[in-house]
């Protein structure tokens, strides 16, 4: 189904010259009837050749058998939903012996079969501007349900456009079945937009549709190959007179500083009317490359002067996501010089029900009057997770990530406090910046008792060199007199695990690997249980720990014990236990905490084996001799 041909394999030679196309038919099923639910090759069309091998015989389907099967959603569309019926006579064998009937109860199953991989490609497209309807005819059966209108563009070039506008439609045609062609009517939006374009859209020479990848797929599911094509029929438009009676934008200002936009009309508008989705502010006069269309904001009314009838200004507060998009972008309204207005001729209404007249993205409206951002962006608030090892900051204001300087950041609580270090983010510039907690500030933090244990526990301060904005100015101080408290706070609840041990024979050593920092000054070394087997529990098999020397890595992972003389020689008197890997595990069941108070629990009574065993290398050493003439006996006493 992708390169579009059939093999024939059949049980001796045939003559390949012989063959009858139009005798051959796919049908879905065994037992369907050819003429209503099957497909049958076109022999003027299809085209058979010789493979080389005397009993196979391809069939080249045409692009237009190609596609009547491919409009049939249930045919050909897998292994099992195809298969071939040939009338008497559909090819003979080099002895003349014509072939016989395969009904269609006696239909041949595939045994192979090879899914449509390719997409469609839009081949021609025709535009009536009257009805606002685009009648697409693309090179195989599409899909029409899939179809996307906002990835496609009416464009005055192939290559190197000048005036581009984004489509959308109202309605698809809907068919009973898919076809290689499809129309669609464009919003009246999409229509008003193109209609005011100059050059766009007016004849074939100015008319191209550029198709994004994904906007349609075909009957396979396969998207569209993106592609730019002719238009092959243009039926005009004629601009009404009145646009120019229309209302007009006379002056726009934008206050970047506390996200408000100013439009003044050349007459009063209707508020109720004023849609914010129309306007984009750009920066450049004859280009919207650089820009951000409004996506919305909270419309009212301001009397320009005290004159006035009606309402000449239309105040837009900005979305935060708007401003926040207007100050990410270094290029756009920064300045006067790169403050400039577009809109849509359905953005506002006059008070007579006028749409405006629109103001191309190619000869935008310059701003009168620009307000830079001059408020420093200030911590809003703050989430710390001591479970996830985060720390999550969300600022009035648009930050500039690469300013970050954690170290000018510190968590706070009743006199005690711990200063960021080494901890890091991946955050991109914008309101949130989440700081990943490295291991030696997380270390830090859960080693100042009492701090961050808790929202209550849990305050910030920030230094002003902590972040910049986007406009360079220093993030507003948290002191340390009103340090702020945590909006969110997620405590560690998870138990420490131990992950693996090991242990030295020579000297007596152990050492614990834990899945977390672990509290050493909770540790009950009678937790400590050194077993012969994983489930050992008789005396002679077992040695609990009645004390140690501990030490700790410097990450708290890992705790190392050293046991008592008076543990080492008990041990070495079991003479079944840890004598090599594999008579030695630990089971160490509630022996310490982490620094949250989280108890270590084993899963079950089931001991860890060693991961690494050191043998014992050391020779004993005789230590003292007592000699008794009397009783004549010598005690002898061992290091070990």
């Amino acid at each position: 189904m992708d390169a579009g041909f059939v093999v024939l394999r059949f049980s001796e030679d045939v003559n390949a010259s012989s063959i009858a196309v139009g005798a051959f038919s796919l049908v879905a099923a065994r037992g369907a009837n050819v003429t209503a639910e099957g497909v049958t090759f076109d022999a003027a069309l299809d085209a058979a050749s010789s493979t080389g091998n005397a009993t196979q015989v391809r069939i080249d389907l045409s692009v237009s058998t190609l596609n009547r099967v491919k409009a049939d959603a249930g045919l050909a569309v897998s292994r099992s939903t195809s298969f071939l019926a040939v009338a008497a006579g559909g090819i003979a064998d080099f002895a003349g012996n014509s072939m016989r009937q395969v009904a269609s109860a006696s239909a041949v199953a595939a045994v192979s079969y090879v899914a449509d991989a390719t997409g469609p490609v839009l081949q021609s497209f025709a535009l009536n501007m009257t009805s606002g309807v685009l009648r697409l005819t693309f090179d195989e059966v599409v899909a029409r349900a899939t179809f996307d209108a906002t990835q496609a563009r009416l464009v005055n070039a192939a290559t190197g456009a000048t005036v581009a506008v984004a489509l959308d439609a109202v309605a698809v045609d809907a068919p009973a079945a898919n076809s290689t062609t499809l129309g669609f009517t464009l919003t009246q939006a999409a229509a008003n937009e193109v209609r005011a374009r100059t050059g766009l859209g007016t004849t074939v020479d100015n008319t191209y549709l550029q198709l994004l990848a994904g906007a349609i797929r075909d009957a396979a599911g396969n998207a569209n190959l993106p592609v730019t094509a002719n238009a092959t029929q243009v039926v005009q438009d004629a601009l009404p007179a009145r646009l120019l009676a229309l209302p007009r934008i006379a002056a726009f200002t934008l206050d970047v500083d506390v996200g408000t936009l100013l439009v003044t009309f050349n007459e009063p508008v209707r508020g109720e009317s004023f849609d914010p989705t129309g306007l984009t502010v750009q920066a450049a006069r004859t280009s919207a490359i650089e820009s951000v269309t409004l996506t919305g904001g909270a419309v009212s009314l301001v009397r320009a002067e005290a004159g006035d009838v009606g309402s000449r200004v239309v105040r837009v507060d900005l979305l935060q996501d708007d401003t926040v998009s207007l100050k990410l972008n270094l290029n756009l309204a920064t300045a006067q010089a790169d403050t400039y207005l577009s809109a849509t001729n359905a953005t506002v209404q006059d008070m007579s029900g006028n749409w405006n007249a629109p103001v191309p993205t190619n000869d935008a409206r310059p701003s009168s009057v620009y307000q830079r951002d001059e408020t420093p962006a200030a911590l809003v608030s703050y989430e710390l997770d001591m479970l996830a090892g985060t720390l999550s900051l969300t600022f009035s204001d648009v930050v500039d990530v690469s300013t970050l300087r954690v170290q000018s950041i510190a968590l706070v609580n009743a006199g005690t406090s711990y200063a960021l270090q080494s901890s890091t983010t991946n955050s991109t510039d914008g309101l949130y910046v989440v700081i990943d907690l490295s291991v030696e500030d997380l270390l830090g933090v859960l080693r100042v008792p009492g701090l961050a244990r808790t929202r209550d526990t849990t305050f910030l301060t920030m230094d002003a060199t902590a972040l910049d904005d986007f406009a360079g100015l220093d993030v507003a101080v948290v002191t340390s007199d009103s340090p702020q408290q945590a909006l969110a706070f997620v405590a560690d609840t998870a138990a420490p695990t131990l992950v693996s041990f090991d242990f030295n024979l020579t000297a007596g050593d152990l050492a614990l690997t834990f899945s977390e920092p672990v509290n050493a000054s909770t540790v009950d070394f009678a937790r400590i249980q050194l077993r012969a087997a994983a489930n050992a529990t008789d005396a002679a098999l077992t040695l609990s720990l009645t004390g140690g020397a501990l030490t700790q890595s410097a990450d708290d992972r890992v705790l190392y014990v050293r046991m008592t003389a008076a543990d080492f020689l008990a041990l070495q008197a079991k003479r079944a236990l840890a004598t090599n890997a594999s008579t030695t595990f630990v089971f160490v069941d509630g022996l310490l905490d982490d620094y949250f108070g989280n108890t270590l629990a084993a899963a079950d009574a089931t001991a860890q084996q060693v991961a690494v065993f050191g043998e014992d290398t050391r020779a004993p050493t005789l230590v003292s001799v007592s000699l008794d003439l009397d009783a004549r006996t010598m005690s002898m006493v061992f290091s070990e």
